[in-house]
């Protein structure tokens, strides 16, 4: 699949990760996340498994003033 992706010009799909991997990647914890799900974090069950995009994720929490980006 990577290579149809190189010959075509588009990119991969996003990885769906689960909540271990989104609380990495934003260095907070679990609970965390969970917490941010009771507040419409964008998810989705896939085989009785809460996972999440990554880009949803971050879109999400910069509209709702979890990330606050500063200038340089």
């Amino acid at each position: 699949m990577a290579e149809a992706a190189k010959s075509t010009g588009t990119s991969p799909p996003e990885r769906w990760l689960d909540k271990q991997d989104i609380a990495e990647h934003f260095a907070c914890g679990v609970r965390w996340i969970e917490a941010r799900l009771g507040e419409g974090l964008p998810s989705a069950m896939i085989a009785g498994r809460r996972k999440f995009k990554l880009s949803e994720v971050e879109d999400w929490l910069c509209r709702e003033g979890h990330i606050q980006r500063e200038p340089a």
